[in-house]
């Protein structure tokens, strides 16, 4: 074989695997429609603004909720991957007070229970939510206790994180999150469960749903405390032995527990059972462990990092 057959022959080679391994990619990280209807409950939200992004921050789909805060998206992206929701203020958006009293980030009162927030009163709040791309999703709910752990997950995951890996994660982040709040025995997927407008509230209601969606309504006590709450959680978990991040974070979580218990004892939600008064009481005046939170943000690192090597070993989870 001469050196132009010799060359031709190993071009030849090269494109058939070349071909064979975008066929292989093909079939391992094909790409995932989704149809999902969302809702964004702080209380309610409407005429917000809705980006919907793939794992590198692409966006795949925008909107905004309408009058009863919802939407309908359709979008496709990566399997064994995920995707963001960001949810921001436009200038029409509204949004029910679901506290006591909502107040600004000037600590000046803009609105009492179930009276109608305006956008100017709302420009730093910001929801946002993750989820797997290969999970059959047909509705998800946006809120504060999905930003909270958003958070904690935000710019942490690989691309090519299976399904397993990525609820191992979330159910993980979810407890970081309850244990600084002062609920670690509430377990729950705060990204799974869906939360229910105080105005809608039933007592029989599971007692775990009826609790979480006291706690998310009375964030709109103070909608500004979203963030430095998300913070204050990332700064222990990187630096846990600084005395100065675990009183941030203890004031902050006294204030919402505080916000929480005014709510559940206000007489505006009705028949609120003495069992759940009594654990947002005691998550209100009771010290956060901080052992306790200490050993689940190691153990969420620890999910995220076996996570990052099977994505990095082509495992779909």
């Amino acid at each position: 074989m001469n050196h132009v057959k010799l060359s031709r022959f190993l071009s030849i080679i090269l494109l058939m695997f070349a071909l064979l391994g975008c066929y292989k990619e093909g079939l391992i990280r094909g790409s995932n429609e989704l149809l999902i209807n969302g809702s964004l409950l702080k209380g309610t939200m409407a005429h917000a603004s809705i980006i919907i992004s793939d794992a590198k921050h692409v966006t795949v789909w925008q909107g905004q909720s309408d009058e009863f805060g919802v939407f309908d998206s359709q979008f496709s992206v990566n399997e064994n991957s995920f995707f963001h929701i960001e949810v921001n203020v436009t200038d029409r958006t509204t949004m029910n007070c679901d506290a006591v009293e909502c107040f600004d980030s000037n600590g000046d009162l803009i609105a009492n229970y179930q009276e109608v927030i305006t956008a100017p009163e709302l420009t730093n709040l910001q929801l946002t939510y993750i989820a797997s791309s290969n999970n059959v999703l047909s509705s998800v709910q946006i809120n504060a206790l999905t930003s909270l752990v958003y958070g904690q997950i935000n710019n942490k995951l690989s691309d090519g994180i299976g399904l397993d890996e990525f609820d191992a994660i979330a159910e993980q982040a979810s407890q970081v999150v309850l244990t600084a709040l002062n609920l670690s025995e509430q377990r729950q997927n705060l990204l799974s469960i869906e939360l229910t407008p105080m105005d809608q509230v039933s007592t029989s209601q599971e007692q775990t749903r009826l609790l979480l969606s006291l706690v998310n309504a009375a964030v709109a006590e103070n909608v500004a405390q979203i963030s430095p709450l998300t913070l204050a959680i990332k700064q222990f978990t990187t630096q846990p032995e600084d005395a100065s991040n675990r009183d941030k974070l203890s004031d902050l979580k006294t204030a919402l527990m505080a916000s929480s218990v005014k709510l559940a004892q206000s007489g505006l939600v009705r028949d609120i059972p003495q069992g759940i008064n009594r654990i947002l009481h005691e998550a209100q005046t009771q010290p956060i462990n901080f052992d306790l939170l200490e050993a689940e943000s190691m153990q969420l690192q620890v999910n995220i990092q076996a996570a990052s090597v099977t994505g990095a070993t082509g495992g779909n989870g």
